[in-house]
């Protein structure tokens, strides 16, 4: 399990979705997070932004997207996942690595400080 040193900022809608047949529900979702790389000449701080998927389960699910929107912060950790696919147009083989959310705290963006 990895865990989120800091905290990232959500950066894409919430939205439930109903899987199967037994009831499971799931929110996928981006986070983004930034990383100070240095200084401007001007003195500011250089950034740069990495985003990340994420998938959450069930009742952690529900609760995210009832609670939290677009912007929010969050902590969490997880576990990377991994997965691969045929692309249905090229035949080519693709992969993508996610975050299978476990636990988590919302961070309102009015209750940061930026």
């Amino acid at each position: 399990m990895i865990s989120l040193n800091g905290w990232a900022t959500i950066a894409s809608d919430l939205e439930l979705k109903s899987v199967g047949q037994n009831g499971a529900v799931v929110c996928r979702f981006t986070v983004a997070m930034n990383e100070t790389v240095g200084k401007n000449d001007d003195g500011t701080y250089k950034e740069i932004a990495s985003f990340f998927r994420c998938e959450l389960w069930d009742s952690g699910a529900e609760y995210l997207v009832n609670n939290a929107a677009k912007g929010d912060g969050i902590t969490f950790s997880g576990t990377p996942r991994q997965e691969t696919w045929e692309d249905k147009e090229t035949g080519s083989k693709r992969e993508s690595v996610y975050f299978r959310v476990n636990k988590f705290r919302i961070i309102p963006k009015k209750n940061r400080a930026e």
